[in-house]
């Protein structure tokens, strides 16, 4: 019986590291790191707004029927026409015409044969460079809309009131532009039996 004799194991060995030669590090501030940081997150960002935004290179590649490249995600709203004050606001009962009832004189105007009242409303702006557009009336209606210098006269009708002692509202919103950008003027008429307590905002 023969046995075969197997060479003993090498024992293996790490080899030496080999190490770059130490240097004395520069001592930096904390500016100094703050302000290295800061160049490098500047260059980032830059890099995102070039790549998501609407830059020349992208409008000209850009087809009709393509989607929309990327853009702000929470664009800054158009600034309003009126940077100074607000418009303001005047609301009167007008005299119906000859198919007013009598009996309804005295009370907040006449009513009219439709079944309602008048009402003529004048709304002064700060400049004049107002252009209107598109008027939508709430809970009344539009008789007639004039522009007529810095503001516009509206003459509308409202509905007679159920109940005098009770307010009722009514509302027009009126689109407008101007040199500045966008802006919806929202007109409120709060009419309690004769009383009528208007109010104007240009948001």
């Amino acid at each position: 019986m023969s046995t075969s004799q197997h060479p003993p194991k090498r024992r293996l060995a790490l080899m030496p590291e080999v190490l770059p030669a130490p240097s004395q590090a520069h001592p930096s501030s904390v500016r100094a790191r703050a302000l290295a940081r800061l160049k490098v997150l500047t260059a980032v960002g830059a890099g995102i707004v070039v790549s998501c935004g609407k830059s020349k290179g992208l409008a000209d590649s850009h087809k009709p029927g393509d989607p929309e490249p990327y853009g702000v995600v929470d664009p800054m709203p158009l600034p309003t026409c009126f940077d100074g004050p607000q418009p303001t606001i005047t609301a009167v009962f007008v005299a119906g015409d000859a198919g007013a009832s009598k009996s309804a004189k005295g009370d907040g105007g006449p009513v009219l044969a439709a079944g309602g009242r008048l009402v003529e409303i004048d709304v002064a702006f700060t400049q004049d460079d107002v252009a209107l557009g598109e008027i939508t009336p709430n809970n009344l209606s539009v008789v007639e809309s004039t522009k007529q210098g810095k503001g516009i006269r509206l003459l509308v009708m409202v509905p007679p009131q159920a109940d005098p002692k009770v307010a009722s509202s009514h509302g027009i919103s009126i689109g407008a532009s101007c040199a500045r950008g966008l802006t919806t003027i929202q007109v409120s008429l709060s009419i309690t039996g004769s009383a009528i307590a208007p109010s104007v905002y240009a948001n």
